[in-house]
Parts: structure tokens; C-alpha cells; sequence
């Protein structure tokens, strides 16, 4: 009976549980890109933020990038600030009650 009992409530959770979906993107253009930060928001979609070079060795010159990823790995958003001739990047992120903020320097 218990053995009966066991399977029935094995069968149960396994029923109803469930697990997040698993994604894998790999992003490859001829670009040197830095991640800097990442946070899961609201549904659950991804938001990235750092840095972007044409080139390894170019230190003079970098654009701010913004990547938003769906839960689903989609690229729903693949944005660079610039300012002209100028080394700019975004570092963190921070969550407030009115929305997110992007911490950088130009």
C-alpha cells in the first residue's frame, strides 16, 4: 500500500512541475564586446549591457551596448550608443521603482 501511495505522488509532481526554458544564443560578428552586467526583469526576459570595439587593441574608441534577450533566447533589441571619437560604456544596471537606470562613463 505504501509502495502504491509512493508511485501515486511521484507521478503526481512529476505531473504538475516544471522548469525555466533553456536557451544557449551565441552572438559572433568580428567586434570585441565586453558584457559588463545582466538582469532578469518582469517576464522574464534578459537585459545586457557593455561595451563594444571594432578591434582588440583599439582603446581610443568603444561604443555602449544594450542587449535585449527574450526568455526564449531572441534578440529583441540589439542597440550601441556612441559618441563620437570617444571610449563609452555601460557598466551596470540598476533597478528602481519607476523602471532601470544604465551606469556608464563616456
Amino acid at each position: 500500500m505504501k509502495k502504491n501511495i509512493l508511485m501515486i505522488a511521484i507521478l503526481f509532481l512529476v505531473n504538475n512541475s516544471f522548469s525555466q526554458n533553456p536557451f544557449e544564443l551565441l552572438i559572433s560578428n568580428h567586434n570585441d564586446e565586453v558584457i559588463s552586467d545582466v538582469i532578469e526583469i518582469a517576464d522574464n526576459s534578459i537585459i545586457m549591457v557593455g561595451t563594444e570595439r571594432e578591434n582588440y587593441s583599439d582603446y581610443n574608441f568603444s561604443n555602449a551596448k544594450l542587449l535585449h534577450i527574450s526568455s526564449d533566447g531572441e534578440i529583441l533589441h540589439n542597440i550601441n550608443y556612441e559618441i563620437e571619437d570617444s571610449i563609452y560604456n555601460f557598466s551596470d544596471i540598476i533597478k528602481t521603482d519607476f523602471g532601470y537606470i544604465t551606469v556608464g562613463m563616456a
